[in-house]
């Protein structure tokens, strides 16, 4: 099991209600989600350079998909 899978495992997300998100402390949530699963894509690849900006925008996609369902 890769440390990304463990990663998506413990976080908690949270359905938001429809039409986005309910408040500020559910945004703040929401960009712990995505820099932690950053994180973790960082860390399955070995911290390499240059890849900072697509780990983010993939979090960020997963993390919404997830919470949004």
């Amino acid at each position: 099991m890769t440390s990304l899978t463990k990663a998506l495992q413990h976080m908690r997300f949270v359905s938001a209600p429809p039409g986005g998100l309910a408040d500020t402390h559910s945004e703040e949530e929401r960009r712990q989600q995505i820099a932690q699963l950053a994180y973790f894509k960082a860390l399955d690849r070995g911290f390499a350079p240059g890849h900072e900006r697509e780990d983010w925008l993939e979090a960020e996609r997963e993390v919404d998909a997830r919470r949004y369902q």
